[in-house]
């Protein structure tokens, strides 16, 4: 019987939270050594057209993949295109997770991706059944979910746009409603009565694919979590809280709180930050993990950052530029010596233990690494992503020039983003980086193959700029 997903795709992308490497990483730093990621077992439930999964199977080969899904039409585009890309090492199944099994299969990783919010309580049971029964001893589940208490805020507008919609059968008409009342009411609304993060909510779905509005805003289930309720229900399925695939968002308490229950201890930071999504990760009881990151496990993993520095002030404080257009400003010389260190590198990474730390105070050093890592300023990873600066000849993976081929414009990095090549010249120019022509053989390929004057002029001496920002987005691999 088709579903919702069959009459309105949902087209899936790459998420690196959602990766075995990201899963691994901080498991790393709990204390619990997973499995190699070359030579892994990877379950993704709810996996859709493979928009996550497929990469993961192209960059490492020897491992076994397998992708489930009730949806029909995205499953086959999900076996179309990997069969496209000749791997061997991935199957798609279709089942529903309420009975799905796959007798005898352990899996080191498994990833539930934008599922356990959006189905029936006993979809839910059947997801963590499976982790319960499948998951390998040292393995790692990752699950997200709508969390609370930020999502109080959200649920009034899905509440609202439900009850506006509802009677309203087609998906277009349905979305269209949605979204012109959605966009009234941002004008409507006042911010005595109501407080400004509902227009601020509002105005983020106007922004939406119509895909994800129909499937997320008008879901028929959407039910938002608090961290403890949701590790209280894996608890009675043997797992338990093992981090968050997001260290960024890991703050700290705000206050002093005492509990070693580690679950606990994020829902009092929940609270303090009005937390609204949550990509939690799993493991079995009565492994022994790590109350804290230790600066030798941190050290021991490798280290970039994509901090680009501004001129230093003259009281010493320096300004640094840093992804999705934030920026950093710290008068700390340790911090700044840190950033420029491993931003010289990148795309590259570096080892951590090759840092320029003081190491007077180890307590101190942890501190400032940590909180480099908490805003996003320093990435770890225990293994470093294949990718390289601009060489001699250019080459970008294979993956990308498939995607390209297939008329994608979203194309999935090295670092498991997905990175818009809406510029024409862009597409172009990376479907040529095969890695057997020149800078000079480039450019005049490039030149033969732009049909328009405007795209022509200057493209040699624009070329060098090209390049480097493909590198700068992790797209080459040497």
């Amino acid at each position: 019987m088709p579903t919702k997903y069959d009459q309105v795709l949902y087209p899936t992308s790459p998420r690196k939270e959602a990766h075995p490497e990201r899963l691994a990483t901080i498991a790393h730093l709990a204390g619990l050594e997973t499995a190699p990621l070359g030579a892994c077992r990877v379950l993704e439930l709810g996996c859709g057209d493979g928009g996550n999964v497929i990469p993961i199977a192209w960059d490492y080969p020897g491992s076994r993949f397998v992708g489930v899904d009730l949806a029909e039409l995205p499953l086959a585009a999900a076996r179309k295109f990997s069969e496209q890309l000749g791997l061997s090492n991935i199957e798609f199944q279709q089942g529903d997770l309420t009975t799905w099994s796959a007798p005898g299969s352990e899996f080191d990783y498994i990833l539930v991706h934008g599922v356990f919010s959006w189905v029936p309580p006993a979809v839910r049971a059947g997801i963590l059944r499976i982790c319960q029964q499948h998951l390998a001893p040292q393995g790692v589940a990752f699950i997200s979910y709508n969390s609370l208490p930020g999502c109080y805020f959200r649920k009034f507008i899905w509440d609202m746009l439900r009850f506006h919609t509802r009677g309203i059968d087609d998906p277009e008409e349905k979305v269209a409603s949605a979204r012109e009342f959605a966009e009234k009411a941002i004008g409507a609304l006042d911010d005595k009565g109501h407080p400004g993060v509902i227009r601020s909510e509002l105005k983020e779905l106007l922004e939406r694919h119509e895909s994800v509005v129909f499937h997320d805003d008008l879901a028929g289930i959407n039910e938002p979590f608090y961290v403890e309720e949701f590790t209280a229900l894996a608890q009675q399925h043997g797992l338990q809280y093992l981090g968050d695939a997001d260290p960024v968002r890991e703050h700290g308490l705000p206050y002093q709180v005492s509990t070693e229950d580690r679950g606990k201890e994020r829902q009092y930071a929940d609270f303090a930050t009005a937390r609204r999504f949550r990509e939690t990760l799993l493991c079995r009881e009565g492994l022994a993990l790590a109350p804290s990151i230790e600066l030798p496990r941190l050290l021991n993993l490798w280290v970039s950052s994509k901090a680009a520095p501004a001129p230093e002030q003259e009281d010493g404080t320096q300004t640094f530029t840093l992804a999705q257009d934030r920026s950093l400003s710290t008068n700390h010389p340790v911090a700044k010596a840190l950033l420029l260190a491993a931003g010289k590198a990148w795309p590259e990474m570096i080892r951590a233990n090759s840092l320029p730390l003081p190491g007077l105070d180890p307590a101190a050093d942890l501190d400032c690494v940590v909180r480099l890592m908490m805003t996003g300023a320093l990435e770890f990873r225990l293994e470093p992503p294949h990718v390289n600066g601009v060489s001699a000849r250019p080459c970008a993976s294979g993956l990308v020039r498939a995607q390209l081929a297939l008329g994608k414009h979203d194309v999935t990095s090295q670092r498991h983003c997905f990175v818009n090549l809406g510029d024409e010249m862009a597409r172009r120019l990376v479907a040529l980086l095969d890695g057997t022509r020149d800078h000079t053989e480039i450019a005049a390929a490039l030149v033969e193959c732009m049909d328009s004057p405007n795209l022509r002029e200057g493209l040699p001496e624009k070329l060098e700029t090209s390049l480097r920002m493909l590198a700068n987005l992790s797209l080459l691999t040497a």
